[in-house]
């Protein structure tokens, strides 16, 4: 009898174990992916911007990551933010006249530009003066 309870108990104590790390697991999972919609959406931002013409193609190599280059930003710089990416913006002449192919590339911070690539965004742009 004391047996069978010692086993039993073992027993439920590794599919604890079990579940918290399936439970873990899957938080982690979470989170990459929440990491991964945050990187696409700070690519996606960077080509509004230059769609937009609020950045010009000749002024990409100058720009800053953030609110931090621009002064009359209504970002709050003292809250801390969840992720910070380091993004490079690559442009390069597309075969259509007028229009230039922007690749825009998202990496953690943390890992100095040398890690996995979190997200990668390609669109093709109007020149400035190409008339559209």
């Amino acid at each position: 009898m004391l047996l069978e309870t010692l086993l039993s108990l073992a027993l439920l104590i590794m599919i604890g174990l079990f579940a918290l790390s399936i439970a873990r697991d899957s938080v982690d999972a979470t989170e990459r992916a929440a990491r991964r919609v945050a990187a696409v959406e700070v690519a996606a931002n960077r080509i509004a911007e230059i769609e937009a013409g609020l950045v010009a193609l000749d002024a990409i190599g100058d720009l800053a990551d953030g609110a931090a280059g621009d002064p009359d930003s209504e970002f709050d710089a003292s809250v801390d933010p969840r992720w910070r990416f380091a993004v490079t913006v690559e442009t390069s002449p597309a075969e259509i006249e007028g229009l230039s192919r922007v690749e825009v590339s998202v990496r953690d911070e943390d890992d100095q530009g040398e890690g996995p690539v979190l997200a990668t965004l390609v669109a093709l742009v109007a020149e400035a003066g190409s008339g559209s």
